[in-house]
Parts: C-alpha cells; structure tokens; sequence
C-alpha cells in the first residue's frame, strides 16, 4: 500500500466507527465487523495481486 492508501482506509474506519456508535451498536460487535472488513479487503488484495500476476 501507500501512504495515502493508508490514510484514506484510517478515515473511511473512523467515519464508520463514528456511524456505529451514533446508532447504538456495542464495542464487540464493532470490533468484530471492522475484524470482517479488515479480513474482506485483505483477501479481496490478495486476490487481486495473482490475477494481476497471472496476467503477465
């Protein structure tokens, strides 16, 4: 990733933290939906990184 990647992926968490606690939602289950978010775009990187590879 980059800098920017970084910084932007810091924001978009904090907004949607921001979002949860103003609805309501528990600490757990936030932490457990960032856990899910975070594991999602991991692996949708992954994935990405051999198609791209596989295409060279």
């Amino acid at each position: 990733g980059t800098i920017i990647g970084t910084v932007l992926g810091i924001l978009i968490l904090r907004v949607m933290r921001n979002g949860i606690v103003l609805i309501g939602v528990p600490g757990l289950a936030y932490n457990i939906f960032i856990g899910a978010i975070i594991l999602g775009m991991m692996a949708l990187h992954s994935w990405l990184e051999r198609r791209h590879q596989a295409g060279t």
